[in-house]
């Protein structure tokens, strides 16, 4: 059960995020709700919670002021930051640990956040949008053993995104192409499992291809393919061909 609060100045927000928490069939319970800086401080330091649901406009300053405080008071709090605005994920991304959604948020991005949640993983993305690398780079402090949480015909893998080559769209579900040559056929699609693995080596060379680039092994400019170290070839953009041309 995650145990989480929300933070935000409008009580109709408040309420609609419930529902949506609800929508995500997974188990979350409310232990605390705050509109100010100092109510969601205090609620924080009483309620210990598994999570924190922050509006960056409050009743009595900013989410980032809240942010800073609990930092100052070394407070170790795990943030799914909710704004109308891009302009402050710079300084939210500071604090590690962190999830980044825009408004209007999807329940589809909000079930994504919480199960990285529900397995540890940290939050270092900007859903639906394109997030500036350097940024992810600088304020990401993943392990390299970090997992992601995979259903595969009924059972749940932990698997190390390190040992994925390539994911693969095919309709309603995923196939997941590992380095010990097993398959696994998620019910995530693809756009999913790119928020997933933000961050890390993960590049989305076609509509339904999403590539680890340290398995690229031939860039085939003229074709437009690259060729991975277990021997398929992909097709990638023009935009993205030249993307990884730049990387190497």
């Amino acid at each position: 059960m995650i145990r989480a609060i929300i933070i935000d100045d409008e009580t109709t927000a408040r309420e609609a995020l419930k529902q949506m928490l609800l929508r995500t069939k997974i188990k979350v319970e409310i232990v605390a709700e705050a509109d100010s800086v100092e109510e969601g401080f205090r609620c924080i330091k009483e309620k210990n919670p598994s999570v924190v649901f922050l509006d960056y406009v409050l009743k009595d300053g900013t989410g980032i002021d809240l942010l800073e405080k609990a930092s100052k008071h070394n407070l170790n709090v795990r943030v799914i930051f909710i704004s109308a605005f891009e302009e402050p994920a710079a300084k939210a991304f500071k604090y590690k640990t962190l999830h980044y959604l825009t408004k209007p948020i999807s329940v589809k991005d909000l079930k994504v956040a919480l199960e990285r949640v529900e397995i540890g993983l940290p939050h270092t993305m900007l859903n639906g949008k394109e997030t500036d690398t350097e940024l992810i780079k600088e304020t990401s402090n993943a392990p390299v053993n970090d997992r992601v949480k995979i259903k595969h015909h009924g059972e749940t893998h932990f698997i190390d995104p390190n040992s994925i080559i390539l994911c693969l769209a095919d309709k309603t579900k995923t196939t997941i192409f590992m380095v010990n040559d097993e398959e696994l056929v998620s019910n995530y699609n693809l756009g999913e499992l790119e928020s997933m693995l933000s961050g890390r080596s993960f590049i989305r060379t076609h509509r339904s291809y999403l590539v680890n680039k340290n398995y690229i092994s031939k860039l085939k400019t003229a074709e437009s393919v690259i060729q991975l170290s277990n021997g398929k070839e992909i097709p990638v953009s023009t935009r993205k061909l030249k993307q990884l041309k730049d990387d190497q």
